[in-house]
């Protein structure tokens, strides 16, 4: 997990020297595989209990879950509309750049950060 969010700060990083379309595409492609791997690796250890209790009330482990893959969806989102601009001509704004940036950093702070201890300790238990 840690080198697919080191490639995603690679990926911005050079977004951010070079401000092209290409640039934002390589970014959405690392989003897209770590998005996908992470969500994978959630509903397995984490989340694998998600769907017997699905639709029966609350649940604080859904919420999250819920809350944290749509804003997966929501900067996927936010890049595809302006890799569409960004493809017409011209580059990516600067303070898109910076927006795409702090978002990925305030994403991190707010859901990995919450399950990093708790996935690391189940996939090692699972591994044993």
């Amino acid at each position: 997990m840690d080198q697919e969010h080191e490639a995603c700060a690679a990926a911005l990083g050079v977004l951010s020297m070079s401000r092209s379309a290409d640039a934002l595409r390589a970014v959405l492609a690392a989003y897209q595989k770590h998005f996908t791997h992470e969500e994978q690796l959630l509903d397995t250890h984490l989340y694998a209990d998600m769907s017997a209790t699905s639709g029966t009330g609350f649940s604080a482990a859904g919420g999250q879950r819920r809350s944290h893959f749509a804003d997966h969806k929501r900067l996927l989102v936010d890049i595809e509309k302006q890799l569409v601009i960004a493809q017409a001509g011209g580059s990516v704004p600067m303070q898109f750049v910076r927006q795409v940036a702090e978002d990925f950093e305030v994403h991190a702070k707010t859901y990995d950060d919450s399950y990093a201890e708790p996935l690391s300790r189940l996939m090692a238990g699972a591994s044993s």
